[in-house]
């Protein structure tokens, strides 16, 4: 069976509209949806999605056990709740190439507040910042001929204004 992650990075309603389209073009699949709206609110999308997975949680955590619990039969449809054990969780910046001269950053994971408005203590309980080197080594992957436009996929990347102008002036030294 095929499966399909989203990740939903947009209105609830557009989501499950992306998974209804997708189950169009390919019939049969299974849908795994995760993401900050998912895990605030697994319910609703269960009910819009009953023959598909919902998945709460930071995904980079339980990902690739959880495609492997499905391959072997373990989830089927439902809500699923994995444990993420964010207390041993060393978060690592990546990069992900998106068109020719376009790439996204993610550089930090949660949110230092917990405001009872916002999915995204729910989706990572703590707020983690990767070490320097660490951040320093992704930038450093970073080609300025080519590498024209960033776009960082953070939470909260602004929420130490110090800590974020500090990296803002390493990107510019590349």
């Amino acid at each position: 069976q095929r499966q399909m992650c989203i990740r939903d990075r947009c209105y609830a309603d557009g989501a499950v509209e992306q998974a209804h389209y997708l189950l169009k073009l390919f019939p049969g699949s299974l849908i795994v949806i995760g993401g900050g709206g998912p895990s605030a609110n697994p319910a609703w999308y269960s009910r819009q999605l009953p023959e598909h997975l919902v998945v709460t949680g930071a995904a980079e955590l339980t990902l690739n056990q959880l495609l492997g619990d499905i391959e072997i039969g373990k989830y089927r449809h439902g809500i699923i709740r994995p444990h993420n054990d964010t207390l041993r969780y060393s978060f690592k910046p990546f990069i992900c190439r998106g068109s020719k001269n376009t790439i996204l950053l993610q550089l930090t994971r949660g949110c230092p507040s917990s405001c009872t408005y916002c999915s995204v203590s729910v989706t990572a309980p703590r707020f983690l910042i990767p070490r320097p080197a660490d951040i320093l080594q992704v930038l450093e992957k970073l080609d300025p001929a080519q590498d024209t436009h960033l776009i960082f996929e953070d939470d909260s990347l602004t929420s130490i204004p110090d800590w974020f102008v500090e990296l803002l002036q390493s990107i510019g030294k590349i």
